[in-house]
């Protein structure tokens, strides 16, 4: 009886025994796996980090881009405001210098009623 005591305590040591050696085994393996997750958690925290600071510079120069883009519509506008008076100016300095309506008409590309109203605000008075 005593010898089937031992026989069953010694079992019981031995499964318990390896019962705690895979315990330890699949603890060591969480572990190791734990580490490798924190590992490409850390990984993806900075590649997040530098994809944010990078975005944060592409939004201030898409910025500086819009402000560039508007100014240059702006001059691109005065510009072209100034080419359309353009004409009116030379047809004036025409009108200042004797040229009839048909001469203005003609070299300025402008109506005949805007190349008589040049003439008589601009052009020489004459004596009648």
């Amino acid at each position: 009886m005593n010898e089937t005591i031992w026989i069953a305590s010694t079992t019981a040591i031995v499964i318990a025994t390896i019962f705690s050696a895979f315990s330890m085994l699949s603890v060591w393996r969480y572990k190791k796996q734990l580490q490798v997750h924190k590992k490409v958690i850390n990984e993806l925290r900075n590649n997040f980090r530098t994809l944010t600071t990078g975005s944060k510079g592409v939004g201030e120069r898409v910025v500086k881009l819009e402000q560039k883009v508007r100014r240059l519509v702006d001059k691109l506008n005065q510009l072209e405001l100034r080419e359309s008076t353009m004409p009116f100016d030379q047809a004036i300095q025409m009108a200042n210098k004797g040229d009839n309506i048909d001469q203005l008409v003609a070299k300025c590309g402008m109506s005949q009623g805007e190349a008589e109203l040049l003439v008589n605000l601009h052009g020489i008075k004459r004596a009648s």
